[in-house]
């Protein structure tokens, strides 16, 4: 371990996002004070180990954050049903945004920096523009399956690619969707993953999926599912298994698994049977190590900067790095 950092001291925190451009890491937490009852964002010096703000945002959880592509700005989500846009020069919140129902997840639009898409407790994924917040662009909902959506994330539109106008994956505890964009449609397909799910996150420079799945009556053991979007023919998209990763017999918290890269490309997930987080190559499938992790792990993400490449870890109450050597 290189370094850990405490996030809040009686626990509170969940998830966070990094910008590496900015050397600027932002967590969730517990707010410190008497002052402001709810939950805001600590921003911390990447390359420093040290904090230089608290910003208070939200009455309830934050249950996800993610920095914009382009502009210093910060999203996040809500239990209290909000999402929120957050200018980083000035740590305020800039955009707003009262839903009717608490808020899972959340992403910035790969193709369209004004677009913004919010993960519903009830199911749904909403569009948004900020341009324009007075309603939502589009309402992505599955008729029979209202479980939350735990992880949303956009696709690049790229030419010649299953999503060659882009699209958004919605992964929600009991089903996971892609949602392609076809004419200012959203075209809707069912991926054959199996659930229940915890997480999932899209790599564009490797244009693949890594979902995380929790055991379930037929299978007794954790997945970490990686895959690309293949077309199965003109009108069906799923998914094209490259690995699966076999996890612990435990998943009980939605502990967001990571991808990173070193020498070579990995994942990373937290295993609660055995308190670590384990890697596995990418390249050849095989599990390369395993990390102690003491207290349990709700988020993880893989940086890169002048300093080296880490993994970090997120418990309720600290951020730790993990240097590759």
């Amino acid at each position: 371990m290189d370094k850990t950092i405490e996030v809040c001291k009686y626990g509170g925190s969940r998830v966070f996002d990094a910008k590496c451009e900015l050397d600027l890491l932002m967590a969730s937490m517990k707010s410190p004070t008497n002052l402001f009852v709810g939950f805001g964002l600590k921003k911390i010096n990447i390359s420093g180990y040290r904090t230089t703000a608290f910003i208070p945002v939200h009455t309830l959880q934050i249950r996800d954050i993610c920095f914009h592509q382009e502009n210093n700005w910060v999203l996040t989500a809500s239990m209290d049903k909000t999402f929120k846009v957050i200018d980083n020069n000035t740590n305020t919140v800039i955009y707003h945004f009262n839903h009717q129902m608490p808020l899972w997840s959340c992403c910035w639009d790969s193709n369209n920096s004004f677009v913004l898409y919010v993960g519903t407790q009830s199911g749904s994924v909403i569009k948004y523009d900020i341009r324009q917040l007075t309603e939502p662009i589009a309402n992505l909902s599955i008729e029979g399956d209202m479980s939350p959506v735990v992880s949303v994330a956009s696709i690049p539109a790229l030419p010649g690619e299953p999503l060659a106008q882009g699209g958004v994956v919605s992964c929600k505890l009991n089903s996971l969707w892609v949602y392609e964009n076809f004419n200012n449609q959203h075209m809707r397909h069912s991926l054959s993953l199996e659930g229940p799910f915890v997480s999932m996150k899209y790599q564009p420079n490797l244009k693949q999926l890594l979902v995380s799945s929790r055991p379930n009556n037929r299978i007794t053991y954790s997945r970490h599912t990686l895959c690309t979007l293949e077309k199965q023919d003109q009108d069906k998209i799923d998914c094209n298994i490259i690995h699966s990763f076999k996890g612990g017999g435990m998943q009980k918290l939605l502990s967001k698994s990571c991808f990173l890269s070193h020498t070579n490309d990995y994942v990373a997930a937290h295993q609660e049977n055995c308190r670590s987080v384990f890697l596995w190559s990418i390249n050849t499938g095989e599990k390369v190590c395993s990390i102690p992790a003491h207290d349990t792990v709700l988020d993880l993400k893989g940086l890169q900067n002048h300093h080296g490449n880490f993994l970090v870890s997120l418990t309720e109450k600290k951020l730790e790095f993990f240097k590759f050597i």
